[in-house]
């Protein structure tokens, strides 16, 4: 009886053991992560708010980044296809004497030149999505647009 209590203990602690084992393996297989670089257009970088936002199923993944971080790493479901935008948490802008939140998306004119993404073509400001495929791993993304219209009729990045 004694040794039929050992081999069923044993048993228990084999089935534990390989049931964790294949939790985290399914659970690591099934995402991406993503290291930003967090950027503001001045001296420093205020705190914010980073989202990524699935642009099937609206789902939106919010990230907390203290001031003047240097990087901040995102974890993401995939495969999944997501935009990228953050927010400031503090009102540090100004639009018609009013402080407001200042917001970014990453599109085709994140680190690109004036000459590159010329005002006038405001296709290249919108959100540009990115694929993301389970295990995959994105360095150095920046959400660097703070492109705002000057009649403000469009805003181009997305509410949280």
């Amino acid at each position: 009886m004694q040794s039929l209590k050992k081999s069923f203990a044993y048993i228990l602690m084999l089935f534990a053991f390989l049931s964790s084992i294949n939790v985290s393996v399914a659970s690591s297989t099934k995402a991406a992560v993503v290291y930003g670089t967090p950027f503001y257009p001045s001296d420093y970088t205020p705190e914010m708010m980073v989202y990524a936002r699935n642009v099937e199923t609206g789902e939106t993944y919010s990230l907390k980044v203290a001031q003047d971080a240097e990087k901040y790493k995102m974890t993401l479901p995939a495969p999944a296809t997501y935009i990228f935008f953050s927010w400031t948490t503090d009102k540090i802008g100004s639009f018609n004497d009013l402080d407001i939140k200042m917001g970014a998306v990453l599109s085709e004119c994140d680190g690109s030149s004036n000459a590159i993404c010329d005002h006038d073509d405001s296709n290249k400001h919108f959100p540009r999505p990115i694929k993301l495929t389970p295990g995959q791993v994105v360095n150095n993304l920046e959400i660097s647009n703070y492109y705002y219209p000057r009649e403000k009729t469009y805003l181009f990045v997305p509410t949280p």
